[in-house]
């Protein structure tokens, strides 16, 4: 062995040790090289375009308000679930049925579908996610440009 690899490994092991120790003083836990977990994404989440096709499904999250009722319903499709939001009522041909999804787990939309009501009652849907950071929730809207936190109606995330 030359003294250049024994160099470079005793920095090595000198970089994982500090590494291993700073993650004890901290309570960090250490993570293998390369563990690094994927982030989700919208793109990453199947599209259903119209989940009428889909058989039985139900109903996770509903609110009722001055604007009708919102809804976030789930089923699965060709072995896979999807979930999408409808109105089963709304009180003005003005309204926006809107899907919002998160998939970073900060209950802030990351991407959303919408669509006027009077045409079709239901969104498009996507895919649903093992991770707890992926969730959905429908809303009424006169303005489908605006998130569900500005609507008078819409559910919790689900």
């Amino acid at each position: 062995m030359t003294g250049r690899t024994s160099t470079r490994r005793t920095a090595a092991a000198t970089t994982a040790a500090l590494a291993m120790a700073a993650a004890l003083i901290t309570g960090a836990a250490a993570a293998p090289a390369g563990a690094a977990t994927a982030a989700v994404t919208c793109s990453g989440l199947t599209t259903l375009s119209d989940p009428g096709v889909v058989p039985s499904p139900q109903t996770a999250k509903t609110a009722t308000g001055s604007t009708g009722t919102a809804q976030v319903r789930y089923g699965t499709y060709n072995g896979k679930q999807y979930g999408w939001a409808r109105t089963t009522d709304h009180n003005s041909n003005d309204l926006y049925i809107k899907f919002e999804i998160d998939t970073d787990g900060d209950r802030d939309a990351n991407c959303s579908y919408y669509r006027l009501a009077t045409g079709r009652t239901y969104t498009s849907a996507k895919a649903t996610h093992s991770s707890s950071d992926v969730a959905f929730r429908a809303c009424l809207l006169y303005n489908g440009g605006f998130d569900c936190d500005a609507a008078v109606t819409k559910t919790g995330w689900w």
